[in-house]
């Protein structure tokens, strides 16, 4: 991967010109909506690894993602909706499969770097799907999940945009849930392949927002 940070000094007009460009080539979706308390917020791969300055693939740019992961968190929490997280991590060189053929390195299970950061640890009640492939379902019960808690939306975050968030995206949308991503809350490791990502799944799969599109949506009455 070819890592840079991308993130420019007025990154709320950058998200905004990355969901215009992603939206240039789709029609409007107006049936699709964010639901108050039948969507899942769903953090892909806040791993040590790629989102802490001393992990192996650091990316620059999820430090911005990761403030608006924690701004949608904190608007999940409080109003009672459901949270979830995905963790990449393999067993050892069999459990990597294609993963260790393919690149050089892995993230291994139950080391410092497979932990997700402290900034967005997950909650007692918050369930964290374990995964060994770029599909957050491959694998794990978080579709049993979903249909257990009665969510029928799924708004995912993470990191890399174009790898394990898109695949999610894909696999939740095959599925027959409803997909959303907020922009700004996602990184991958350049911005070519961020954007790529977004206007990809725009075209296929999903319905893209700002974080701050989400937030300004009215709270239900607690």
């Amino acid at each position: 991967m070819r890592i840079h940070n991308y993130i420019e000094n007025d990154p709320k007009a950058q998200s905004l010109r990355w969901l215009s460009d992603a939206e240039a080539f789709t029609r409007p979706k107006p049936a699709l909506r964010i639901r108050d308390g039948s969507c899942a917020l769903l953090v892909v791969d806040m791993n040590r690894y790629f989102t802490h300055p001393s992990g192996p693939r650091y990316l620059p740019a999820s430090a911005y993602a990761q403030k608006n992961i924690q701004s949608l968190l904190a608007r999940w929490r409080s109003a009672g909706w459901r949270v979830a997280f995905a963790r990449h991590g393999h067993l050892n060189d069999t459990d990597a499969g294609m993963f260790n053929k393919f690149f050089s390195g892995y993230i291994l299970t139950g080391s410092p770097d497979a932990e997700i950061i402290d900034e967005i640890t997950p909650t007692p009640v918050e369930p964290v799907f374990d995964k060994n492939s770029y599909d957050a379902f491959l694998g794990t019960s978080l579709q049993q999940w979903l249909t257990d808690v009665h969510c029928d939306q799924l708004l995912i975050c993470g990191v890399l945009t174009h790898m394990c968030v898109e695949t999610t995206a894909r696999a939740a949308f095959c599925r027959g849930f409803e997909v959303y991503i907020p922009v700004d809350a996602v990184a991958a490791d350049n911005e070519l392949n961020h954007i790529n990502g977004l206007q990809s799944m725009a075209q296929t799969v999903a319905v893209l927002y700002t974080t701050e599109q989400i937030l300004q949506r009215k709270a239900p009455p607690r």
